[in-house]
Protein backbone atom coordinates (compact mmCIF):
# COMPACT_ATOMS: atom_id res chain seq x y z
CA UNK A 1 0.00 0.00 0.00
CA UNK A 2 1.62 3.26 -0.77
CA UNK A 3 1.65 5.36 2.72
CA UNK A 4 1.68 8.96 1.39
CA UNK A 5 -0.36 11.27 -0.41
CA UNK A 6 0.30 11.10 -4.08
CA UNK A 7 -0.82 14.78 -4.88
CA UNK A 8 1.19 17.42 -2.50
CA UNK A 9 0.96 20.75 -3.23
CA UNK A 10 4.33 22.36 -4.30
CA UNK A 11 5.75 23.81 -1.20
CA UNK A 12 5.98 27.59 -1.21
CA UNK A 13 9.22 29.60 -1.73
CA UNK A 14 9.39 30.53 2.07
CA UNK A 15 9.69 26.49 2.98
CA UNK A 16 13.19 25.56 3.44
CA UNK A 17 15.54 23.68 0.98
CA UNK A 18 14.54 20.27 2.11
CA UNK A 19 10.83 20.38 2.46
CA UNK A 20 11.09 21.81 -1.46
CA UNK A 21 13.26 18.54 -2.58
CA UNK A 22 10.92 16.18 -0.74
CA UNK A 23 8.09 17.24 -2.77
CA UNK A 24 10.02 17.15 -5.52
CA UNK A 25 11.28 13.73 -5.21
CA UNK A 26 8.11 12.26 -3.97
CA UNK A 27 6.32 13.18 -7.17
CA UNK A 28 8.83 12.21 -9.35
CA UNK A 29 8.89 9.02 -7.80
CA UNK A 30 5.27 8.57 -8.64
CA UNK A 31 6.00 9.07 -12.20
CA UNK A 32 7.71 5.25 -11.78
CA UNK A 33 5.45 3.82 -9.31
CA UNK A 34 2.04 4.28 -11.25
CA UNK A 35 3.33 3.74 -14.42
CA UNK A 36 5.28 0.25 -14.14
CA UNK A 37 2.82 -2.28 -14.72
CA UNK A 38 2.42 -5.94 -12.77
CA UNK A 39 5.00 -7.51 -14.68
CA UNK A 40 7.57 -4.46 -14.10
CA UNK A 41 8.34 -2.60 -16.54
CA UNK A 42 8.26 0.93 -16.56
CA UNK A 43 6.77 3.30 -19.54
CA UNK A 44 8.95 4.98 -21.64
CA UNK A 45 6.32 8.10 -21.30
CA UNK A 46 3.30 9.38 -20.28
CA UNK A 47 3.02 10.17 -24.32
CA UNK A 48 4.24 6.57 -24.99
CA UNK A 49 3.34 3.65 -22.93
CA UNK A 50 5.99 1.05 -24.47
CA UNK A 51 8.52 -0.76 -22.46
CA UNK A 52 11.99 1.02 -21.83
CA UNK A 53 14.65 -0.84 -20.76
CA UNK A 54 16.26 2.39 -19.21
CA UNK A 55 13.11 3.23 -17.84
CA UNK A 56 13.13 0.33 -16.09
CA UNK A 57 16.38 0.93 -14.74
CA UNK A 58 15.45 4.13 -12.76
CA UNK A 59 12.81 2.49 -11.43
CA UNK A 60 15.07 0.13 -9.86
CA UNK A 61 16.77 2.64 -8.64
CA UNK A 62 13.89 4.63 -6.86
CA UNK A 63 12.65 1.39 -5.25
CA UNK A 64 15.59 1.86 -2.42
CA UNK A 65 14.87 5.59 -2.26
CA UNK A 66 10.67 4.61 -1.62
CA UNK A 67 11.87 2.81 1.21
CA UNK A 68 13.69 5.09 2.98
CA UNK A 69 12.21 7.56 2.46
CA UNK A 70 9.00 6.00 4.05
CA UNK A 71 6.77 5.83 0.79
CA UNK A 72 6.17 2.64 0.25
CA UNK A 73 7.20 -0.30 2.67
CA UNK A 74 10.15 -2.66 2.15
CA UNK A 75 8.11 -5.87 1.17
CA UNK A 76 6.43 -3.74 -1.57
CA UNK A 77 9.65 -2.60 -2.93
CA UNK A 78 11.00 -6.44 -2.57
CA UNK A 79 7.93 -7.61 -4.93
CA UNK A 80 8.12 -4.69 -7.18
CA UNK A 81 11.87 -5.68 -7.55
CA UNK A 82 11.33 -9.01 -7.78
CA UNK A 83 8.68 -8.71 -10.45
CA UNK A 84 11.00 -6.31 -12.48
CA UNK A 85 13.93 -8.85 -12.31
CA UNK A 86 12.10 -11.96 -12.76
CA UNK A 87 10.41 -10.92 -15.88
CA UNK A 88 13.64 -9.66 -17.61
CA UNK A 89 15.62 -12.87 -16.74
CA UNK A 90 15.10 -15.67 -18.73
CA UNK A 91 15.22 -18.85 -16.99
CA UNK A 92 17.13 -21.83 -18.27
CA UNK A 93 14.94 -24.07 -16.38
CA UNK A 94 11.77 -22.96 -17.12
CA UNK A 95 10.42 -23.96 -20.68
CA UNK A 96 7.33 -21.38 -20.12
CA UNK A 97 9.25 -18.46 -18.22
CA UNK A 98 7.99 -14.74 -19.52
CA UNK A 99 11.27 -12.85 -20.08
CA UNK A 100 12.36 -9.89 -22.56
CA UNK A 101 13.87 -11.04 -25.47
CA UNK A 102 17.67 -10.48 -25.18
CA UNK A 103 20.88 -10.76 -27.85
CA UNK A 104 24.29 -12.04 -25.62
CA UNK A 105 22.82 -10.51 -22.58
CA UNK A 106 22.08 -7.31 -24.02
CA UNK A 107 17.77 -5.62 -23.72
CA UNK A 108 16.47 -3.47 -26.53
CA UNK A 109 15.87 0.08 -26.12
CA UNK A 110 12.32 -0.51 -25.98
CA UNK A 111 9.84 -3.58 -26.18
CA UNK A 112 6.33 -4.38 -26.08
CA UNK A 113 4.98 -4.99 -22.29
CA UNK A 114 2.73 -8.19 -23.16
CA UNK A 115 5.08 -10.40 -25.29
CA UNK A 116 8.65 -8.94 -24.08
CA UNK A 117 9.78 -8.91 -27.64
CA UNK A 118 11.59 -6.11 -29.18
CA UNK A 119 9.47 -3.75 -30.63
CA UNK A 120 11.30 -3.63 -33.95
CA UNK A 121 12.25 0.58 -32.91
CA UNK A 122 15.88 1.51 -32.19
CA UNK A 123 18.21 -1.32 -31.77
CA UNK A 124 19.50 -3.82 -28.82
CA UNK A 125 21.19 -1.26 -26.63
CA UNK A 126 24.05 -0.89 -24.88
CA UNK A 127 23.47 2.15 -23.00
CA UNK A 128 19.89 1.54 -22.31
CA UNK A 129 21.26 -2.49 -21.30
CA UNK A 130 24.18 -0.06 -19.47
CA UNK A 131 21.16 1.73 -17.46
CA UNK A 132 19.29 -1.09 -16.71
CA UNK A 133 22.10 -3.45 -15.40
CA UNK A 134 22.72 -0.26 -13.20
CA UNK A 135 19.99 -0.46 -11.41
CA UNK A 136 20.03 -3.90 -11.22
CA UNK A 137 23.15 -3.89 -9.27
CA UNK A 138 21.64 -1.24 -7.18
CA UNK A 139 19.00 -3.52 -5.49
CA UNK A 140 21.32 -6.42 -5.83
CA UNK A 141 22.99 -4.80 -2.70
CA UNK A 142 19.89 -3.18 -1.23
CA UNK A 143 18.03 -7.04 -1.05
CA UNK A 144 21.60 -8.24 -0.47
CA UNK A 145 21.52 -12.21 0.75
CA UNK A 146 18.22 -12.68 -1.00
CA UNK A 147 16.86 -14.08 -4.38
CA UNK A 148 16.99 -10.29 -5.86
CA UNK A 149 20.65 -10.54 -5.03
CA UNK A 150 20.86 -14.07 -6.99
CA UNK A 151 18.69 -12.95 -9.89
CA UNK A 152 20.57 -9.87 -10.69
CA UNK A 153 23.63 -11.30 -10.29
CA UNK A 154 22.85 -13.65 -13.48
CA UNK A 155 20.98 -10.83 -15.53
CA UNK A 156 24.84 -8.79 -15.04
CA UNK A 157 26.90 -11.67 -15.49
CA UNK A 158 24.99 -12.71 -18.61
CA UNK A 159 25.82 -9.61 -20.75
CA UNK A 160 28.78 -10.16 -22.65
CA UNK A 161 30.36 -7.11 -23.62
CA UNK A 162 33.00 -8.03 -25.72
CA UNK A 163 30.52 -9.33 -28.34
CA UNK A 164 29.54 -5.71 -28.46
CA UNK A 165 32.97 -4.64 -29.26
CA UNK A 166 32.26 -6.51 -32.70
CA UNK A 167 35.98 -6.60 -33.35
CA UNK A 168 37.11 -3.43 -32.18
CA UNK A 169 38.64 -1.59 -29.36
CA UNK A 170 35.77 0.67 -28.62
CA UNK A 171 31.59 -0.36 -27.53
CA UNK A 172 29.14 -0.07 -30.32
CA UNK A 173 26.16 1.45 -29.62
CA UNK A 174 23.85 -1.21 -30.30
CA UNK A 175 22.65 -4.21 -32.62
CA UNK A 176 19.67 -4.81 -34.76
CA UNK A 177 19.12 -8.81 -35.72
CA UNK A 178 18.11 -7.16 -39.18
CA UNK A 179 21.01 -5.32 -39.76
CA UNK A 180 23.53 -6.39 -37.68
CA UNK A 181 25.71 -3.77 -34.99
CA UNK A 182 25.06 -0.21 -35.63
CA UNK A 183 27.88 1.76 -37.45
CA UNK A 184 27.97 4.35 -34.09
CA UNK A 185 30.83 3.75 -31.34
CA UNK A 186 30.96 4.92 -28.28
CA UNK A 187 33.65 7.65 -29.18
CA UNK A 188 34.65 10.91 -27.41
CA UNK A 189 33.08 11.98 -23.90
CA UNK A 190 29.34 10.79 -23.52
CA UNK A 191 26.87 8.60 -21.93
CA UNK A 192 28.89 5.62 -23.11
CA UNK A 193 31.11 6.31 -20.21
CA UNK A 194 28.93 4.09 -18.10
CA UNK A 195 28.78 1.21 -20.46
CA UNK A 196 32.72 0.92 -20.57
CA UNK A 197 33.03 0.72 -17.03
CA UNK A 198 30.60 -1.57 -16.50
CA UNK A 199 32.12 -3.80 -18.79
CA UNK A 200 35.50 -3.11 -17.65
CA UNK A 201 34.08 -4.57 -13.97
CA UNK A 202 32.97 -8.03 -15.59
CA UNK A 203 33.73 -11.02 -13.98
CA UNK A 204 32.45 -12.65 -17.02
CA UNK A 205 32.54 -11.13 -19.79
CA UNK A 206 35.07 -8.25 -19.43
CA UNK A 207 36.85 -5.91 -22.14
CA UNK A 208 40.22 -6.16 -22.18
CA UNK A 209 42.19 -3.44 -19.80
CA UNK A 210 43.29 -1.26 -22.14
CA UNK A 211 39.68 -0.28 -23.13
CA UNK A 212 39.25 2.47 -20.98
CA UNK A 213 42.38 4.26 -23.12
CA UNK A 214 40.35 3.47 -25.94
CA UNK A 215 37.66 5.13 -24.64
CA UNK A 216 39.79 8.45 -23.52
CA UNK A 217 41.76 8.87 -26.60
CA UNK A 218 38.38 9.87 -28.38
CA UNK A 219 38.01 12.89 -25.90
CA UNK A 220 38.24 16.54 -27.01
CA UNK A 221 39.36 19.06 -24.34
CA UNK A 222 37.87 22.49 -24.21
CA UNK A 223 38.20 26.01 -22.68
CA UNK A 224 35.64 28.73 -22.93
CA UNK A 225 35.31 32.02 -21.56
CA UNK A 226 32.23 34.20 -20.30
CA UNK A 227 32.66 37.52 -18.83
CA UNK A 228 36.63 36.95 -17.65
CA UNK A 229 35.37 33.58 -16.22
CA UNK A 230 37.01 30.73 -18.04
CA UNK A 231 35.68 26.56 -18.06
CA UNK A 232 38.38 24.17 -18.95
CA UNK A 233 36.52 20.43 -19.19
CA UNK A 234 36.43 17.39 -21.39
CA UNK A 235 33.27 17.91 -23.89
CA UNK A 236 30.86 15.75 -24.74
CA UNK A 237 29.93 14.88 -28.32
CA UNK A 238 26.85 16.33 -27.88
CA UNK A 239 27.20 19.13 -25.13
CA UNK A 240 24.08 17.97 -23.67
CA UNK A 241 24.36 17.79 -19.93
CA UNK A 242 22.55 14.51 -18.99
CA UNK A 243 25.86 13.46 -20.86
CA UNK A 244 27.86 14.37 -17.89
CA UNK A 245 25.28 13.18 -15.41
CA UNK A 246 24.65 9.71 -16.31
CA UNK A 247 27.62 7.92 -15.22
CA UNK A 248 27.87 9.46 -12.17
CA UNK A 249 24.34 8.79 -11.21
CA UNK A 250 25.57 5.31 -9.94
CA UNK A 251 29.35 5.83 -10.02
CA UNK A 252 31.08 7.84 -7.26
CA UNK A 253 33.64 9.35 -8.83
CA UNK A 254 34.29 12.58 -6.30
CA UNK A 255 37.96 13.05 -5.53
CA UNK A 256 38.93 10.64 -8.13
CA UNK A 257 41.23 10.86 -11.32
CA UNK A 258 41.73 8.23 -14.03
CA UNK A 259 44.97 7.54 -15.24
CA UNK A 260 44.11 9.84 -18.17
CA UNK A 261 44.75 12.64 -15.95
CA UNK A 262 40.52 13.58 -15.55
CA UNK A 263 38.93 14.08 -12.45
CA UNK A 264 34.99 13.51 -13.99
CA UNK A 265 33.11 14.94 -10.76
CA UNK A 266 35.01 18.35 -11.25
CA UNK A 267 34.47 17.84 -15.09
CA UNK A 268 30.56 18.25 -14.64
CA UNK A 269 30.40 20.78 -12.25
CA UNK A 270 32.89 22.54 -15.21
CA UNK A 271 30.84 21.72 -17.90
CA UNK A 272 27.70 22.61 -16.20
CA UNK A 273 28.65 25.96 -15.09
CA UNK A 274 29.86 26.65 -18.48
CA UNK A 275 26.13 25.19 -19.69
CA UNK A 276 24.34 27.59 -17.14
CA UNK A 277 27.07 30.72 -18.01
CA UNK A 278 26.00 29.93 -21.86
CA UNK A 279 22.27 30.63 -21.08
CA UNK A 280 23.40 33.64 -19.12
CA UNK A 281 25.19 34.74 -22.33
CA UNK A 282 22.25 33.48 -24.22
CA UNK A 283 24.53 34.23 -28.06
CA UNK A 284 20.47 33.12 -29.88
CA UNK A 285 18.62 35.88 -27.67
CA UNK A 286 16.00 33.45 -26.60
CA UNK A 287 13.29 34.11 -24.47
CA UNK A 288 13.08 33.42 -21.23
CA UNK A 289 17.28 32.59 -20.24
CA UNK A 290 19.25 33.62 -17.41
CA UNK A 291 20.88 32.65 -14.26
CA UNK A 292 17.57 30.30 -12.95
CA UNK A 293 16.41 29.49 -16.61
CA UNK A 294 19.33 27.18 -17.72
CA UNK A 295 20.11 23.25 -18.43
CA UNK A 296 20.40 22.86 -21.99
CA UNK A 297 20.22 18.60 -22.34
CA UNK A 298 18.14 16.37 -23.83
CA UNK A 299 14.35 16.38 -23.78
CA UNK A 300 11.18 16.84 -25.28
CA UNK A 301 11.02 19.50 -28.07
CA UNK A 302 8.68 20.04 -30.36
CA UNK A 303 11.33 21.86 -32.97
CA UNK A 304 12.20 18.26 -33.63
CA UNK A 305 11.18 16.01 -36.13
CA UNK A 306 11.19 13.23 -33.44
CA UNK A 307 9.85 15.53 -31.09
CA UNK A 308 12.61 14.78 -29.10
CA UNK A 309 16.59 16.04 -29.16
CA UNK A 310 19.72 16.46 -27.49
CA UNK A 311 19.91 20.23 -27.05
CA UNK A 312 23.96 21.98 -25.30
CA UNK A 313 26.04 25.08 -25.99
CA UNK A 314 26.86 25.28 -29.49
CA UNK A 315 24.35 22.58 -30.37
CA UNK A 316 20.40 22.31 -30.95
CA UNK A 317 19.66 25.13 -28.84
CA UNK A 318 16.54 26.33 -29.84
CA UNK A 319 14.96 27.56 -26.41
CA UNK A 320 13.83 24.90 -25.46
CA UNK A 321 15.02 24.58 -21.65
CA UNK A 322 14.38 20.94 -19.56
CA UNK A 323 13.93 21.10 -15.76
CA UNK A 324 16.18 17.88 -15.64
CA UNK A 325 19.34 20.06 -16.53
CA UNK A 326 18.95 21.28 -13.63
CA UNK A 327 17.57 18.93 -11.33
CA UNK A 328 19.67 16.34 -12.32
CA UNK A 329 23.00 18.37 -11.87
CA UNK A 330 22.39 19.12 -8.30
CA UNK A 331 25.11 17.16 -6.85
CA UNK A 332 27.44 19.02 -9.04
CA UNK A 333 25.55 22.73 -8.63
CA UNK A 334 23.90 22.66 -5.59
CA UNK A 335 23.27 26.34 -5.19
CA UNK A 336 22.46 27.32 -9.04
CA UNK A 337 20.65 23.97 -9.39
CA UNK A 338 17.89 24.34 -6.37
CA UNK A 339 17.84 28.39 -7.32
CA UNK A 340 16.60 27.46 -10.83
CA UNK A 341 14.25 24.54 -9.88
CA UNK A 342 12.63 27.23 -7.24
CA UNK A 343 12.35 29.97 -9.65
CA UNK A 344 11.09 27.83 -12.69
CA UNK A 345 8.26 26.18 -10.54
CA UNK A 346 7.41 29.73 -9.23
CA UNK A 347 7.81 31.48 -12.51
CA UNK A 348 5.98 28.85 -14.61
CA UNK A 349 3.63 27.62 -12.06
CA UNK A 350 1.07 25.29 -13.42
CA UNK A 351 2.41 25.10 -16.95
CA UNK A 352 5.59 23.54 -15.68
CA UNK A 353 4.41 21.64 -12.92
CA UNK A 354 1.82 18.49 -12.57
CA UNK A 355 0.77 15.03 -11.31
CA UNK A 356 4.25 13.97 -11.37
CA UNK A 357 6.31 17.19 -10.90
CA UNK A 358 8.40 19.07 -13.43
CA UNK A 359 7.35 18.42 -17.13
CA UNK A 360 9.52 17.32 -19.39
CA UNK A 361 10.81 20.64 -21.27
CA UNK A 362 9.43 24.10 -21.72
CA UNK A 363 10.26 27.28 -24.08
CA UNK A 364 9.45 30.34 -23.23
CA UNK A 365 9.65 32.12 -26.45
CA UNK A 366 7.29 29.79 -28.52
CA UNK A 367 3.03 30.17 -28.66
CA UNK A 368 3.53 33.67 -29.55
CA UNK A 369 5.39 34.64 -26.53
CA UNK A 370 2.73 33.20 -24.53
CA UNK A 371 5.37 29.36 -24.15
CA UNK A 372 5.40 26.20 -24.84
CA UNK A 373 5.02 23.03 -21.96
CA UNK A 374 5.85 19.73 -22.70
CA UNK A 375 2.39 17.66 -21.43
CA UNK A 376 4.63 14.26 -20.91
CA UNK A 377 6.99 13.20 -18.80
CA UNK A 378 10.12 10.92 -19.86
CA UNK A 379 11.33 8.19 -17.77
CA UNK A 380 14.57 9.05 -18.41
CA UNK A 381 14.84 12.34 -17.33
CA UNK A 382 12.28 11.63 -14.43
CA UNK A 383 15.02 9.30 -13.10
CA UNK A 384 17.81 11.78 -13.51
CA UNK A 385 15.76 14.42 -11.41
CA UNK A 386 15.16 11.68 -8.78
CA UNK A 387 18.58 9.79 -8.33
CA UNK A 388 20.33 13.45 -8.11
CA UNK A 389 18.69 15.38 -5.83
CA UNK A 390 18.79 11.89 -3.87
CA UNK A 391 22.33 11.54 -4.10
CA UNK A 392 22.40 15.23 -3.22
CA UNK A 393 20.89 14.63 -0.06
CA UNK A 394 21.97 11.02 1.29
CA UNK A 395 24.16 9.30 -1.23
CA UNK A 396 21.90 6.03 -1.03
CA UNK A 397 22.60 5.60 -4.91
CA UNK A 398 26.37 6.34 -4.62
CA UNK A 399 26.77 4.01 -1.37
CA UNK A 400 24.55 1.16 -2.06
CA UNK A 401 25.94 0.55 -6.24
CA UNK A 402 29.92 1.21 -5.31
CA UNK A 403 29.11 -1.36 -2.76
CA UNK A 404 29.67 -3.61 -6.04
CA UNK A 405 32.49 -5.72 -6.73
CA UNK A 406 32.15 -4.98 -10.53
CA UNK A 407 31.89 -1.12 -9.67
CA UNK A 408 35.40 -1.38 -7.46
CA UNK A 409 36.67 -3.54 -10.05
CA UNK A 410 36.10 -0.94 -12.87
CA UNK A 411 37.23 1.75 -11.02
CA UNK A 412 40.90 -0.28 -10.54
CA UNK A 413 41.02 -1.29 -14.15
CA UNK A 414 40.40 2.57 -14.91
CA UNK A 415 43.41 3.64 -13.29
CA UNK A 416 41.64 5.88 -11.50
CA UNK A 417 43.18 7.04 -7.25
CA UNK A 418 41.83 9.67 -4.73
CA UNK A 419 42.90 13.53 -5.83
CA UNK A 420 45.78 13.93 -3.59
CA UNK A 421 47.47 10.90 -3.19
CA UNK A 422 50.40 11.74 -5.02
CA UNK A 423 52.51 8.76 -3.82
CA UNK A 424 49.53 6.09 -4.42
CA UNK A 425 49.74 4.51 -1.36
CA UNK A 426 46.26 4.20 -0.80
CA UNK A 427 45.69 7.50 1.87
CA UNK A 428 46.37 10.97 1.60
CA UNK A 429 49.61 11.81 3.88
CA UNK A 430 51.56 14.38 4.99
CA UNK A 431 54.02 12.43 2.07
CA UNK A 432 51.52 13.53 -0.39
CA UNK A 433 52.11 17.40 0.87
CA UNK A 434 56.21 17.13 0.43
CA UNK A 435 55.59 15.58 -3.19
CA UNK A 436 53.04 18.36 -3.84
CA UNK A 437 55.93 21.35 -2.63
CA UNK A 438 58.28 19.51 -4.76
CA UNK A 439 56.01 19.83 -8.10
CA UNK A 440 55.91 22.88 -7.51
CA UNK A 441 59.16 24.11 -7.24
CA UNK A 442 59.80 22.17 -10.35
CA UNK A 443 57.13 23.06 -12.06
CA UNK A 444 56.28 19.74 -13.10
CA UNK A 445 53.34 18.60 -13.43
CA UNK A 446 50.74 15.62 -11.82
CA UNK A 447 47.38 15.23 -12.17
CA UNK A 448 46.58 13.46 -8.79
CA UNK A 449 48.05 16.40 -7.06
CA UNK A 450 45.79 19.23 -8.99
CA UNK A 451 43.27 19.96 -6.35
CA UNK A 452 41.51 22.68 -7.99
CA UNK A 453 41.49 21.90 -11.73
CA UNK A 454 43.97 24.47 -12.84
CA UNK A 455 46.14 22.69 -14.57
CA UNK A 456 49.36 23.29 -12.14
CA UNK A 457 50.28 22.65 -9.07
CA UNK A 458 50.66 25.05 -6.64
CA UNK A 459 51.45 25.54 -3.13
CA UNK A 460 47.68 26.18 -2.74
CA UNK A 461 47.23 22.34 -4.08
CA UNK A 462 49.83 21.38 -0.97
CA UNK A 463 47.97 23.03 1.50
CA UNK A 464 44.91 21.73 0.37
CA UNK A 465 46.51 18.24 0.22
CA UNK A 466 47.08 18.77 3.95
CA UNK A 467 43.71 19.65 4.65
CA UNK A 468 42.86 16.49 3.27
CA UNK A 469 45.00 14.95 5.40
CA UNK A 470 43.94 16.47 8.59
CA UNK A 471 40.64 15.51 7.71
CA UNK A 472 41.61 11.78 7.47
CA UNK A 473 43.22 11.93 10.64
CA UNK A 474 46.66 11.24 9.72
Amino acid sequence: MFLLTPHLQLASAQVDDEKFLDTIELKTFLFFHENTDERGFTIESTAWHTGSSASSGFYLTSIPIAIERGWISYEEGYQCVNATLNSYYDNPDNPDDFYVESEHGFFPHWFDQETGNWNGVDCFSSIDTAIFMSGVLTVSQYFADTEIETVATKLYEDVDWNWMLNDDDTLSMGWRPDTGFLPYRWQGYNEGMLAVLLALGSSTHPTPDDSWDAWTRTYRRVEYTYRNQSYMFVESTSTSLFTYQYPQIWFDLRDKTDRAGINYFQNSVNATLENRAYCIENPNNHTGYGPNVWGLTACECPLHDSNYGAHGPRQNDDGTIAPAGAGGSIIFTPDESISALRYMNETYGDGLWGEYGFRDAFNPGMESGIGWFAPTYIGIDQGAILTMIENHRSGIVWNLFMQNDCAKKAILKAGFVDRGDINQDGAITPADVVLALKLAVTGKYDPVGDMNDDRRISSLDALMILQAAVRAGL
